[in-house]
C-alpha cells in the first residue's frame, strides 16, 4: 500500500459484538458492517487522506440539504440562510 500526505487525525477502531467494526477518525466516527469493507476505506484514506476528507465534507453537505426542514425556535443554521 502506497501511503499519501501524512494525516494528524488520530485512528480508533473499534470491534463490535457482531463482527463489525467502530472507526473514528479524527471528529468522525464511521460504522462498518465487517473487516473487509473496513480495511478498503483505511487503504483508501491512507492512500489519499485529503481527497477521502473532501468526499466526506461533500456527502455531509448533500445530506445536509436533503433533511426536511424542521420548525424550532432556534434560529437557523448557517446552512439554511441561503
Amino acid at each position: 500500500m502506497k501511503f499519501g500526505k501524512v494525516t494528524m487525525h488520530e485512528i480508533r477502531i473499534t470491534p463490535t459484538i457482531n463482527k463489525g467494526f467502530i472507526v473514528s477518525v479524527g471528529c468522525a466516527t464511521l460504522a462498518f458492517e465487517n473487516q473487509k469493507t473496513m480495511m478498503d476505506a483505511l487503504e483508501d484514506f491512507l492512500s489519499n487522506p485529503e481527497g477521502m476528507e473532501k468526499r466526506y465534507n461533500e456527502a455531509g453537505a448533500r445530506m445536509l440539504k436533503i433533511r426536511p426542514r424542521r420548525k424550532s425556535a432556534l434560529p437557523p443554521h448557517p446552512w439554511e440562510l441561503n
